[in-house]
Protein backbone atom coordinates (compact mmCIF):
# COMPACT_ATOMS: atom_id res chain seq x y z
CA UNK A 1 0.00 0.00 0.00
CA UNK A 2 1.15 3.25 -0.83
CA UNK A 3 -0.97 5.37 1.14
CA UNK A 4 -4.85 5.86 2.28
CA UNK A 5 -6.73 8.44 3.71
CA UNK A 6 -10.39 9.09 5.80
CA UNK A 7 -12.44 11.10 3.31
CA UNK A 8 -14.65 14.30 4.92
CA UNK A 9 -17.43 12.45 6.68
CA UNK A 10 -15.78 9.10 7.46
CA UNK A 11 -17.39 6.20 8.62
CA UNK A 12 -20.92 7.94 7.99
CA UNK A 13 -20.92 8.69 4.34
CA UNK A 14 -21.40 6.11 0.91
CA UNK A 15 -19.32 6.87 -2.05
CA UNK A 16 -20.77 4.38 -4.78
CA UNK A 17 -18.89 6.34 -7.49
CA UNK A 18 -15.63 5.38 -9.31
CA UNK A 19 -12.95 8.50 -8.61
CA UNK A 20 -11.01 9.67 -11.98
CA UNK A 21 -7.29 10.85 -11.45
CA UNK A 22 -5.00 12.32 -13.93
CA UNK A 23 -1.19 12.90 -13.86
CA UNK A 24 -1.13 14.99 -10.77
CA UNK A 25 -4.24 14.36 -8.62
CA UNK A 26 -7.03 12.03 -7.91
CA UNK A 27 -10.61 12.91 -7.05
CA UNK A 28 -13.30 11.47 -5.30
CA UNK A 29 -16.39 11.89 -3.43
CA UNK A 30 -19.83 14.10 -5.19
CA UNK A 31 -22.64 13.66 -3.27
CA UNK A 32 -21.46 14.74 0.29
CA UNK A 33 -18.58 16.59 -2.08
CA UNK A 34 -15.38 16.29 -3.61
CA UNK A 35 -11.47 16.35 -2.53
CA UNK A 36 -8.65 16.29 -4.72
CA UNK A 37 -5.96 14.37 -3.08
CA UNK A 38 -1.82 14.65 -4.67
CA UNK A 39 -1.40 11.13 -6.03
CA UNK A 40 2.13 10.47 -4.83
CA UNK A 41 0.86 10.60 -1.24
CA UNK A 42 -2.65 11.48 -0.58
CA UNK A 43 -2.35 14.72 0.50
CA UNK A 44 -6.04 16.49 0.69
CA UNK A 45 -5.47 19.51 -1.44
CA UNK A 46 -8.77 20.83 -1.96
CA UNK A 47 -12.55 19.63 -0.49
CA UNK A 48 -15.83 20.92 -2.05
CA UNK A 49 -18.63 20.70 0.16
CA UNK A 50 -21.75 20.20 -1.70
CA UNK A 51 -25.22 20.57 -0.39
CA UNK A 52 -26.85 17.58 0.84
CA UNK A 53 -29.97 16.41 2.08
CA UNK A 54 -29.63 14.50 5.42
CA UNK A 55 -30.23 11.32 3.75
CA UNK A 56 -27.51 11.47 1.33
CA UNK A 57 -28.70 10.04 -2.03
CA UNK A 58 -26.15 7.20 -3.24
CA UNK A 59 -25.52 7.63 -6.73
CA UNK A 60 -22.90 5.38 -9.04
CA UNK A 61 -22.27 8.68 -11.34
CA UNK A 62 -18.75 9.58 -11.00
CA UNK A 63 -16.56 12.41 -11.90
CA UNK A 64 -15.12 12.94 -15.39
CA UNK A 65 -12.45 15.31 -16.21
CA UNK A 66 -12.04 18.26 -18.68
CA UNK A 67 -10.05 21.06 -19.01
CA UNK A 68 -9.29 22.98 -15.85
CA UNK A 69 -12.79 20.71 -14.86
CA UNK A 70 -13.90 18.60 -12.57
CA UNK A 71 -17.60 17.48 -13.57
CA UNK A 72 -20.01 15.27 -12.41
CA UNK A 73 -23.85 14.18 -11.77
CA UNK A 74 -25.04 14.97 -7.85
CA UNK A 75 -28.43 12.66 -7.24
CA UNK A 76 -31.33 15.02 -7.15
CA UNK A 77 -29.17 18.13 -7.66
CA UNK A 78 -28.03 18.18 -10.93
CA UNK A 79 -24.77 18.61 -12.67
CA UNK A 80 -21.85 20.38 -11.30
CA UNK A 81 -18.49 21.70 -12.26
CA UNK A 82 -16.03 22.75 -10.05
CA UNK A 83 -12.20 23.77 -10.45
CA UNK A 84 -9.60 21.14 -10.86
CA UNK A 85 -7.13 23.60 -8.96
CA UNK A 86 -9.27 24.96 -6.32
CA UNK A 87 -12.58 23.63 -6.01
CA UNK A 88 -14.37 26.63 -6.67
CA UNK A 89 -17.80 26.07 -8.02
CA UNK A 90 -17.74 27.33 -11.52
CA UNK A 91 -21.27 26.30 -12.37
CA UNK A 92 -24.23 24.01 -12.21
CA UNK A 93 -27.07 23.05 -13.60
CA UNK A 94 -30.45 21.02 -11.89
CA UNK A 95 -31.75 18.41 -13.30
CA UNK A 96 -34.12 15.28 -11.69
CA UNK A 97 -34.29 17.49 -9.01
CA UNK A 98 -37.04 15.58 -7.26
CA UNK A 99 -36.56 12.28 -9.00
CA UNK A 100 -36.14 8.90 -7.54
CA UNK A 101 -34.28 8.10 -10.35
CA UNK A 102 -31.27 9.80 -10.29
CA UNK A 103 -29.22 8.20 -8.21
CA UNK A 104 -29.49 5.22 -10.84
CA UNK A 105 -28.08 7.60 -13.13
CA UNK A 106 -24.55 6.58 -15.32
CA UNK A 107 -21.44 8.73 -15.06
CA UNK A 108 -21.67 11.44 -17.57
CA UNK A 109 -19.24 11.52 -20.55
CA UNK A 110 -17.31 13.78 -22.15
CA UNK A 111 -15.97 14.56 -25.85
CA UNK A 112 -14.72 17.36 -27.67
CA UNK A 113 -15.80 19.29 -24.97
CA UNK A 114 -19.24 18.51 -24.81
CA UNK A 115 -20.73 16.65 -21.65
CA UNK A 116 -23.34 13.92 -22.18
CA UNK A 117 -25.77 13.26 -18.97
CA UNK A 118 -29.33 11.82 -17.48
CA UNK A 119 -31.16 14.91 -17.54
CA UNK A 120 -34.63 14.81 -16.25
CA UNK A 121 -36.80 11.48 -16.17
CA UNK A 122 -36.35 9.96 -19.87
CA UNK A 123 -34.90 12.72 -20.82
CA UNK A 124 -30.45 13.05 -22.29
CA UNK A 125 -29.26 16.48 -21.94
CA UNK A 126 -26.12 17.69 -23.39
CA UNK A 127 -23.75 20.44 -22.18
CA UNK A 128 -21.04 22.98 -23.38
CA UNK A 129 -18.98 21.41 -20.69
CA UNK A 130 -16.60 24.87 -19.64
CA UNK A 131 -20.27 26.63 -19.21
CA UNK A 132 -22.74 24.31 -18.54
CA UNK A 133 -24.76 26.56 -21.41
CA UNK A 134 -27.07 23.88 -22.92
CA UNK A 135 -27.23 22.06 -26.07
CA UNK A 136 -30.36 20.10 -25.81
CA UNK A 137 -32.22 18.29 -23.63
CA UNK A 138 -34.80 15.99 -24.31
CA UNK A 139 -37.01 13.17 -23.83
CA UNK A 140 -35.49 10.74 -26.19
CA UNK A 141 -34.74 7.63 -23.88
CA UNK A 142 -38.53 6.36 -24.11
CA UNK A 143 -38.02 4.93 -20.46
CA UNK A 144 -37.08 6.49 -17.05
CA UNK A 145 -33.50 6.47 -17.11
CA UNK A 146 -30.52 5.47 -19.27
CA UNK A 147 -27.88 2.84 -17.01
CA UNK A 148 -25.02 3.00 -19.80
CA UNK A 149 -23.37 5.91 -21.47
CA UNK A 150 -20.74 5.92 -24.43
CA UNK A 151 -19.85 8.37 -26.92
CA UNK A 152 -18.44 7.05 -30.64
CA UNK A 153 -17.40 9.61 -32.95
CA UNK A 154 -20.59 11.91 -33.06
CA UNK A 155 -23.24 9.59 -31.96
CA UNK A 156 -24.04 8.87 -28.62
CA UNK A 157 -24.78 5.08 -27.54
CA UNK A 158 -27.36 4.94 -24.43
CA UNK A 159 -28.46 1.85 -22.64
CA UNK A 160 -31.79 2.43 -21.22
CA UNK A 161 -33.65 0.73 -18.33
CA UNK A 162 -36.12 -0.74 -20.77
CA UNK A 163 -33.32 -2.77 -22.28
CA UNK A 164 -32.65 -0.62 -25.74
CA UNK A 165 -29.74 0.55 -26.88
CA UNK A 166 -30.31 3.82 -28.77
CA UNK A 167 -28.17 5.94 -30.92
CA UNK A 168 -28.64 9.30 -30.76
CA UNK A 169 -26.95 12.10 -33.01
CA UNK A 170 -24.82 14.29 -30.44
CA UNK A 171 -25.46 17.46 -31.79
CA UNK A 172 -29.71 17.31 -32.08
CA UNK A 173 -30.46 14.80 -30.43
CA UNK A 174 -32.43 13.01 -33.03
CA UNK A 175 -32.47 8.62 -32.96
CA UNK A 176 -30.72 6.68 -35.32
CA UNK A 177 -31.20 3.27 -34.41
CA UNK A 178 -32.12 0.99 -31.43
CA UNK A 179 -31.34 -2.70 -30.74
CA UNK A 180 -33.08 -4.52 -27.40
CA UNK A 181 -30.81 -6.80 -25.42
CA UNK A 182 -32.28 -9.88 -24.11
CA UNK A 183 -33.82 -10.93 -20.62
CA UNK A 184 -32.27 -10.23 -17.67
CA UNK A 185 -30.82 -13.41 -16.25
CA UNK A 186 -30.54 -11.91 -12.42
CA UNK A 187 -32.66 -8.53 -11.10
CA UNK A 188 -30.01 -6.17 -10.56
CA UNK A 189 -31.19 -2.94 -10.88
CA UNK A 190 -32.81 -1.76 -7.40
CA UNK A 191 -36.30 -1.82 -7.29
CA UNK A 192 -36.59 -3.64 -10.53
CA UNK A 193 -37.61 -7.26 -11.82
CA UNK A 194 -38.46 -8.92 -14.90
CA UNK A 195 -35.94 -6.21 -16.65
CA UNK A 196 -33.86 -6.16 -20.00
CA UNK A 197 -31.13 -4.12 -19.00
CA UNK A 198 -27.38 -3.12 -19.12
CA UNK A 199 -25.19 -1.86 -16.49
CA UNK A 200 -21.47 -1.66 -18.42
CA UNK A 201 -20.36 0.92 -20.32
CA UNK A 202 -20.46 -0.17 -24.34
CA UNK A 203 -17.11 -0.46 -25.80
CA UNK A 204 -15.60 -0.17 -29.30
CA UNK A 205 -12.99 -2.20 -31.21
CA UNK A 206 -12.54 -0.85 -34.43
CA UNK A 207 -15.81 -0.73 -36.57
CA UNK A 208 -17.64 -2.55 -33.69
CA UNK A 209 -19.95 -1.34 -30.75
CA UNK A 210 -20.03 -4.21 -28.25
CA UNK A 211 -22.59 -4.39 -25.15
CA UNK A 212 -22.51 -6.04 -22.22
CA UNK A 213 -25.66 -7.62 -20.98
CA UNK A 214 -27.56 -8.52 -18.14
CA UNK A 215 -28.39 -11.34 -20.16
CA UNK A 216 -24.97 -12.72 -20.26
CA UNK A 217 -23.95 -11.71 -23.91
CA UNK A 218 -21.95 -9.46 -25.19
CA UNK A 219 -23.67 -8.03 -28.53
CA UNK A 220 -21.50 -7.23 -31.67
CA UNK A 221 -23.24 -4.26 -33.31
CA UNK A 222 -22.40 -2.37 -36.39
CA UNK A 223 -22.46 1.98 -37.08
CA UNK A 224 -26.33 1.17 -38.13
CA UNK A 225 -27.11 -0.99 -35.00
CA UNK A 226 -26.63 -4.22 -36.47
CA UNK A 227 -26.11 -7.11 -34.85
CA UNK A 228 -23.30 -9.27 -36.23
CA UNK A 229 -23.04 -11.81 -34.31
CA UNK A 230 -23.08 -12.18 -30.08
CA UNK A 231 -20.83 -13.91 -27.46
CA UNK A 232 -23.22 -15.75 -24.78
CA UNK A 233 -21.07 -16.05 -21.60
CA UNK A 234 -23.93 -17.55 -19.46
CA UNK A 235 -23.78 -15.05 -16.61
CA UNK A 236 -24.43 -11.70 -16.24
CA UNK A 237 -22.03 -8.96 -16.93
CA UNK A 238 -22.10 -5.95 -14.90
CA UNK A 239 -18.86 -4.68 -15.39
CA UNK A 240 -17.33 -2.53 -18.17
CA UNK A 241 -14.87 -5.18 -20.24
CA UNK A 242 -11.31 -3.47 -21.16
CA UNK A 243 -9.87 -3.31 -24.33
CA UNK A 244 -6.43 -3.14 -25.07
CA UNK A 245 -4.06 -4.54 -27.85
CA UNK A 246 -6.98 -5.95 -30.11
CA UNK A 247 -8.51 -7.84 -27.44
CA UNK A 248 -11.37 -7.80 -25.25
CA UNK A 249 -11.22 -8.67 -21.30
CA UNK A 250 -14.65 -9.62 -19.64
CA UNK A 251 -15.29 -10.95 -16.22
CA UNK A 252 -18.43 -12.32 -15.53
CA UNK A 253 -21.08 -12.20 -12.30
CA UNK A 254 -19.81 -16.01 -11.52
CA UNK A 255 -16.54 -15.04 -11.26
CA UNK A 256 -15.07 -16.08 -14.43
CA UNK A 257 -12.19 -13.69 -16.76
CA UNK A 258 -12.53 -14.11 -20.41
CA UNK A 259 -10.18 -13.25 -23.15
CA UNK A 260 -12.01 -12.64 -26.64
CA UNK A 261 -11.16 -11.02 -29.99
CA UNK A 262 -13.54 -10.15 -32.80
CA UNK A 263 -12.83 -12.90 -35.63
CA UNK A 264 -14.75 -11.27 -38.56
CA UNK A 265 -17.93 -10.07 -36.90
CA UNK A 266 -18.16 -12.96 -34.20
CA UNK A 267 -16.55 -12.94 -30.73
CA UNK A 268 -14.49 -16.22 -29.86
CA UNK A 269 -12.10 -16.69 -27.21
CA UNK A 270 -11.57 -18.56 -24.27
Amino acid sequence: MHWQVRLPGYPDRWIHASPVADDRSVYVGTQRGLSSHRIEDGHCEWQAPLEYDVFTWRCAAGPVLDGELVLFFQARRGIVAVSRETGELRWRRAYAEHAGVADKYPSPVVVDGLLVSGGDPGHLVVLYAATGDVVWHKAVLEADYATALAIRDTRIIAVSINGLVQCFDLHSGRRQWQYALGQDLLDMIPRRRGLQSALAQPVFMGEAIIVSGIDGCLHVLDAAGKCHGRAVLGSPISATPHVASEHLYVATYDGRLFKLAIEGNLVAGK
